[in-house]
């Protein structure tokens, strides 16, 4: 017997499956006792599929689980950048503006995760997405994108980011009272530093 749930078909992939449960009325906003709904865990786990079909049976792209994750960020963490891309097509201006720059657990945002994961393309797709006042937002501990991409030696995603930041945004300092360059430098990433040592 295959998956019994829309939100267990949709985490495992089952395309065949989540149309026959929408076939018979399967709630596609339905969350599961975690809090998630059908679309944060196909999106969690790469189901570009899955994602579109429950996008175009009405899953709400907005959605979000307890800790304030939407299925954005998920797709970001993952580095995904189709599913990313499908999220993104089906919000508009505001709710865009709402989610990527929205904070998840402990404030982190959507490009915050991609940033720390080293996820350039992501990362590229979602500034192209947004203002200069949410590329600077702060998350947990109070740092940037840039302090995240900076922590984990992700030099390219750097790059970007510097590419789109304000000169004031990058020397923001965190809840720490270290720039993206004190914690680069921090943790050894050499390279990193001489980038940023260029602004």
């Amino acid at each position: 017997m295959g998956p019994v749930t829309l939100y267990e078909a949709a985490s495992v992939g089952d395309i065949e499956r989540v149309k026959f449960l929408l076939s018979k009325g399967a709630d596609v906003t339905a969350k599961s006792d975690s809090g998630r709904t059908a679309l944060h865990v196909a999106a969690a786990n790469g189901h570009g599929d899955v994602v579109l079909l429950l996008l175009r049976s009405g899953a709400d792209v907005a959605a979000k689980d307890p800790d304030g994750t939407t299925a954005l960020h998920w797709a970001a963490v993952r580095g995904d950048r189709d599913v990313v891309a499908l999220l993104l097509g089906k919000m508009d201006n505001a709710s865009i503006a709402a989610t990527v720059a929205g904070g998840s657990y402990k404030g982190q945002t959507a490009l915050h995760l991609a940033a720390e994961k080293g996820h350039k393309d992501v990362v590229a797709l979602l500034l192209g997405k947004m203002d200069n006042a949410s590329i600077a937002a702060t998350g947990f501990y109070g740092g940037t994108a840039l302090h995240w991409a900076a922590r984990y030696g992700h030099k390219d995603v750097v790059a970007l980011l510097l590419g789109r930041m304000r000169e004031r945004d990058v020397a923001a300092t965190a809840y720490d009272g270290c720039t993206a360059l004190d914690v680069a430098a921090r943790y050894g990433h050499g390279d990193v530093v001489l980038l940023l040592g260029k602004r």
